[in-house]
């Protein structure tokens, strides 16, 4: 007899049973003429730009340079992200400078009310984001274990 796994790749279908029928995780003996097949059903998924490399090795089977151009478009789409959050960032410090420099000058000009909302404004809204740029960033290292361990009390 063929095997019917033939042709499939590790994990898309489970071992050929011989003689048995697995119920609730154990085996039972059946007859010796009766084979029982246990599929395996099994769900991978992945995130960030590139699929795993068995994954992207399987596109140049169904398309030539497949893995070639999914990883130029990956490479082209971080370049294009780096090149937007660079413009934003020179557009944000340009905006906050202008609040600082025009909240001086009314300032100077006697108009303290007026010249105070745009300075702190644009001050606090740099301190925000050095705060919130520190918090993410802690949120995101790996937690490090302390130098001692913890002290053990007995009662």
């Amino acid at each position: 007899m063929a095997d019917p796994r033939q042709g499939l790749t590790s994990g898309e279908q489970g071992p050929l049973v011989d003689q048995a029928e697995v119920v609730d995780g154990e085996a039972e003996e059946q007859d010796s003429t009766d084979e029982r097949l246990v599929r395996l059903l099994a769900q991978r998924s992945f995130s960030g730009p590139l699929p795993p490399p068995e994954m992207l090795a399987r596109y140049n089977d169904a398309l030539p340079d497949g893995a070639d151009r999914i990883v130029k478009m990956a490479e082209d789409q971080s370049a294009h992200r780096r090149t937007i959050e660079s413009r934003g960032q020179i557009f944000g410090f340009t905006l906050a400078l202008v609040a600082i420099v025009g909240g001086i000058a009314l300032i100077a000009d006697g108009k303290s009310a007026e010249g105070l909302v745009p300075l702190v404004s644009a001050l606090a809204g740099l301190v925000g984001l050095f705060i919130y740029g520190e918090v993410r960033g802690r949120a995101t290292r790996p937690k490090e274990p302390p130098d001692e361990p913890p002290a053990v009390t007995t009662a």
